[in-house]
């Protein structure tokens, strides 16, 4: 992630130098990052049902710990973490999926659960909580969501 903010960095500085057009500025950014801290941006994602097109597809999940049940006196963590989309299993109100877990990102409490089953739970409205679930290894825990990038 630390490359990924770097290199977007770079570009715009590119830019404000003149080095880079704006459209190549533009072209370099990813479009399939949706900013959950952004209002404008989370509502997009829910309008237009971007929920329905994550199944099948990885993403990376920057995430903020807010607790573990597992581990409540565990180290917060923030960071991304990578899962595989398998499907989804919530209603339409609902931003439940069943997931591979990819990549921990190193957070050591979802560590265990790395090639995986979990069920990824992804807030629907802003500021609200997401969670993980691993049945074996026995894991649960909340996070709050910052940024979901499509790859």
């Amino acid at each position: 992630m630390k490359k990924q903010l770097l290199s977007e960095e770079l570009r715009r500085m590119q830019f404000l130098a003149k080095i880079i057009t704006e459209s190549e500025y533009k072209s370099g950014l990813s479009e399939e990052v949706i900013d959950f801290t952004d209002r404008d941006q989370f509502t997009n994602f829910l309008m237009n049902d971007k929920a329905n097109e994550l199944e099948g597809k990885k993403i990376k999940l920057n995430i903020s710990d807010t607790f573990s049940a597992a581990f409540p006196n565990a180290e917060k963590f923030t960071g991304v973490i990578e899962v595989s989309i398998l499907k989804r299993t919530g209603s339409s109100g609902d931003l439940t999926f069943d997931a591979t877990l990819i990549d921990s990102g190193g957070y050591e409490i979802l560590e265990p659960a790395t090639g995986k089953k979990i069920k990824l739970n992804i807030p629907s409205a802003t500021g609200d909580k997401g969670g993980f679930e691993c049945l074996e290894p026995k894991l649960k825990g909340l996070f709050k969501l910052k940024t979901l990038e499509i790859l």
